[in-house]
């Protein structure tokens, strides 16, 4: 693997940028040439090993005909560069593998599946390019060499269509840095809840601001958002301190070390998630949590019931789980203090190790069809 090319047009706020840039980084440090497609506006960091591919992107537009334009010339350049280099391909989602769509070069086209094409293209994207996004997400993954999943319900969701095309498979669950701990008590006199992350619509954190002021009503607590709120209209009329003096919003800076510190309960009301990056730091650092029953995170609470909720069960239900946690606060703590170093493993190594494995797989002419367990492909975790 001296040559990888790593494509990327989303945002730079988004968990899997981050992982993504943290994941070149690795790679570079390990002696191969990282070429990371990336818009003109990217800080990627700085390696002697890593070299910044700049897409001009267009100014937003209603249709998203400018973020369609973008991925396709970032397409483009990775197939540039695949036929020029012949390193392997990551991807991150389907939307940045439309390079995998061209006719095969040789170079092995690894597919990461972080989040639902679905969801994102409904709540996330405008659109033309939600629709766009949503037509070639089947055909990306068929022309993919390996498929890396990070929990078991998107892996087996995709079983039927990857029957297909056989190839390479695996999941690796999302890792945190920080260090595992257990908790005993609350950190603050009035108890205070907390998500961080995006607050698009799908991430639903509206439902979260409803279910607290239902807490409210009986209880002294306080709710903190950390996130890009600026960009959402919605969060405007919490800001009026007069009417909602409790909650408080704070500016995505990188920086969510004080945040963890200030909660004594995390909450992801999210209408999907594959595998939550903020919940897994919170479980890491033995906050409890309260997880909508969606998507990956049953998985990453091992189906406890009692870090779990249904968003069908309504605001109020939500409030309920909240006063429960309130007042049985060491009960929490003790369930999820038995998950706190499920996810201090690195996953950069786990991926290097898992790329170097199909690699080689290749290399004696074995296929993914071939290498399989039962009825599952090889696992690394």
């Amino acid at each position: 693997m001296d040559n990888v090319i790593a494509v990327y047009n989303g945002s730079m706020e988004k968990g899997c940028w981050i992982r993504l840039k943290r994941l070149a980084h690795f790679l570079a440090s390990r002696g191969c040439k990282v070429h990371l497609v990336v818009p003109l506006s990217f800080d990627v960091g700085t390696h002697k090993n890593l070299k910044k591919v700049s897409i001009r992107e267009g100014q937003d537009d209603s249709l998203g005909i400018n973020k369609t334009i973008l991925a396709i010339k970032s397409a483009l350049m990775a197939r540039r560069l695949e036929k020029e280099l012949g390193g392997p391909v990551i991807s991150f989602d389907t939307r940045n593998g439309l390079s995998f769509l061209f006719p095969r070069t040789g170079a092995l086209r690894h597919l990461f599946i972080r989040g639902e094409t679905k969801y994102q293209a409904k709540y996330n994207e405008p659109y033309l390019y939600g629709l766009f996004i949503r037509i070639t997400d089947g055909l990306v993954k068929l022309r993919a060499d390996s498929v890396v999943y990070n929990n078991l319900f998107s892996m087996r969701r995709d079983s039927s269509l990857l029957a297909r095309s056989m190839p390479f498979i695996t999941r690796i669950s999302n890792d945190s840095n920080a260090l595992a701990q257990c908790r005993f008590k609350r950190n603050n006199q009035d108890f205070t809840m907390g998500y961080c992350g995006q607050l698009s619509q799908r991430k639903n954190v509206e439902f979260l601001v409803q279910a607290f002021l239902l807490v409210r009503e009986q209880f002294p607590a306080t709710l903190i958002i950390k996130g890009n709120w600026e960009e959402h209209g919605w969060t405007k009329k919490y800001l009026d301190k007069n009417s909602y003096p409790d909650i408080a919003f704070s500016s995505w800076d990188g920086n969510v070390d004080d945040f963890y510190r200030e909660i004594d309960l995390f909450v992801l009301p999210s209408l999907f998630d594959d595998f939550s990056n903020a919940a897994v730091d919170a479980i890491t650092q033995g906050i409890p949590v309260l997880l909508s029953n969606t998507g990956g995170s049953p998985e990453m609470v091992e189906n406890n019931g009692k870090l779990l909720f249904d968003l069908n069960d309504g605001q109020a239900s939500l409030a309920e789980r909240i006063e429960y946690a309130m007042i049985n606060y060491q009960e929490m703590c003790r369930e999820v203090g038995g998950l706190a170093a499920k996810y201090t493993f690195s996953w950069e190594e786990e991926v290097f190790a898992y790329l170097r494995f199909v690699h080689n797989a290749k290399e004696s002419g074995l296929t993914g069809d071939k290498c399989k367990k039962g009825n599952d492909q090889p696992l690394i975790r």
